[in-house]
């Protein structure tokens, strides 16, 4: 659980996390873009995510909901959380930013009410699998009462087979703290007990227990030492139940909701699976939702972020031309040598990762990627490539447009099935530029994370980690400084000792320190045009 949640009426747990608040994050898979993406997908037309309602449930400080209401100024965001000390810190942050789309409302789930409004998109994060069966079941019917007809609620919870581990030790600890009340005190006692298990354990006991409870261990004292606030919800709460994913798809049934897909769309895939494993699914997985729970099986998987409508909208299995025709398209795919020709089947090589080459002969395929690698990182409306890629073949080329369009839409499903990180799908163009301007700008969320030490939320509601100094610089970006007013604010920063900048040697020269700066500044600024985090 990475953000916060709504505790269980009439217990305690509402006052732990008044204590040890969540850290402000962002979430990409909770975006409205990412679910309209991933509905128009599977057959739905979700409403436009620069037009809609969201409710999120359990949204702690706002770190989820305020950088989209920033970047979406045409929606409108509520947000719920029980710990009064999150929903005031989450005020501030929008007074802050001035921002006139988005509430927060300090209420227990239980008691939430929502009357006669409707979300297009309902966002339950890291809220699920930690509160008690009854308000499980809530969160469905406030699904089933609010949701419009293409609207798409997202909800992460932990997974059985693989939380079986991470369940067991978490019993333990709970036992071993059982009598001690204070949540930094209770972190501290279940970690000597993970000590002492991971050392003692390896001396006894059945040879693979050993090997899995200090795998399992590891893992969970490296979480510990990244974020302490995380660890504490996510292990010592009153409530935490994994839960099968069939499971949590009977519960949908239940209030007349089905599973749509999950927002982590690449774990649906199945080519990294053996041809006996895939044969396997065929045979034997008679729905979409048994394949899902065989793959969690052959996955071990732990944690899942499902995507549900309502039981009454028609979806398609097959994502095809139809769908992306809907949709725009990113490409980070990169032709090694923009000499070879595109006209005929000429073989052209394009970079996937450092070690990978994929090597393409058919000229729509490569004339659509090389137009794509043109426009990075523009998302380019698939329409729009699809004729541009037309207008560049040469003339007579025997393909008609629908059949160009149809050759496209297979190589860039294809690619993304292997490589999703670097074809993108979306619904919408963010706000961000790509040039940077005499006086650079950042967005304000950006500018007001750069200031904290978590992680900066980028226009497309990515999370950007950068280092100090760089994060000093990117706070300049007020859109009133030149560039070089900024290399002076660097500098001076530097030579006050306020912020390190590892590429400088201690001793360096004025003027060998100040052109090093100026270089940097350039390079970087156009890193943050690059990233999404640079406004008009």
């Amino acid at each position: 659980m990475t953000m916060g949640s709504t505790p269980p009426a009439g217990s305690d747990a509402g006052k732990s996390y008044d204590e040890i608040p969540y850290a402000t994050l962002s979430h990409y898979f909770t975006h409205p873009d990412r679910l309209a993406t991933v509905g128009t997908l599977f057959g739905l037309l979700p409403p436009p995510a620069t037009n809609c309602r969201v409710l999120e449930l359990g949204c702690a400080s706002g770190g989820n909901l305020i950088p989209m209401a920033y970047a979406l100024p045409g929606s409108q965001f509520t947000g719920i959380d029980l710990s009064p000390v999150q929903i005031e810190q989450g005020q501030k942050y929008i007074d802050m930013l001035k921002l006139s789309n988005i509430r927060l409302v300090c209420q227990d789930l239980i008691d939430f009410a929502p009357g006669q409004a409707t979300f297009d998109y309902i966002l339950v994060h890291g809220v699920f699998s930690w509160i008690p069966a009854r308000l499980q079941e809530q969160i469905f019917e406030i699904c089933r009462q609010t949701l419009t007809a293409n609207g798409v609620a997202y909800i992460s919870y932990n997974v059985l087979p693989g939380w079986t581990m991470e369940q067991l030790l978490r019993q333990i600890m709970l036992f071993h703290i059982r009598q001690e009340n204070q949540p930094l005190q209770r972190f501290q006692k279940a970690l000597e007990l993970l000590d002492f298990l991971a050392k003692e354990a390896s001396a006894a006991g059945d040879e693979t227990y050993r090997d899995r409870l200090r795998k399992t261990i590891q893992r969970m004292r490296k979480y510990a030492d990244a974020n302490y606030q995380y660890w504490i919800h996510e292990y010592l709460e009153e409530f935490n139940t994994p839960f099968y994913f069939s499971q949590v798809v009977e519960m949908a049934d239940r209030h007349a909701m089905q599973y749509l897909a999950d927002s982590d769309l690449p774990t649906m895939y199945t080519h990294d699976l053996s041809d006996e494993s895939r044969q396997f699914l065929e045979k034997h997985a008679q729905t979409w939702v048994e394949r899902e729970q065989y793959l969690d099986f052959l996955r071990n998987r732990m944690f899942r972020r499902s995507l549900f409508c309502r039981q009454e909208a028609a979806l398609t299995r097959q994502p095809g031309f139809a769908q992306l025709a809907r949709l725009n398209v990113v490409s980070r795919i990169l032709p090694v040598d923009h000499q070879v020709s595109t006209a005929d089947d000429s073989p052209m090589v394009f970079e996937v990762t450092k070690e990978d080459i994929l090597t393409i002969y058919d000229p729509v395929q490569k004339t659509a990627l090389v137009y794509l690698a043109e426009q990075l990182p523009r998302p380019v409306p698939f329409s729009d490539l699809a004729q541009a890629t037309r207008a560049r073949l040469p003339a007579g080329y025997p393909q008609d447009q629908a059949a160009s369009a149809e050759e496209i839409a297979r190589v860039l499903f294809m690619i993304h099935t292997f490589y999703p990180s670097l074809i993108n799908f979306n619904t919408w163009v963010p706000p961000s530029i790509w040039e940077v301007n005499p006086r650079p700008t950042a967005s304000a969320v950006a500018r007001l994370l750069a200031a904290t030490s978590n992680p900066v939320t980028n226009l497309i509601h990515r999370r950007v980690d950068l280092e100090k100094h760089n994060r000093y610089l990117l706070w300049c970006l007020n859109g009133e400084r030149s560039q070089a007013e900024l290399v002076d604010m660097l500098e001076t920063a530097w030579r006050e000792s306020r912020i390190p900048i590892p590429y400088l040697k201690p001793g360096c020269e004025p003027q060998t320190a100040r052109e090093a700066i100026a270089a940097q500044v350039a390079f970087q600024l156009k890193d943050f045009a690059g990233l999404h985090l640079l406004v008009a």
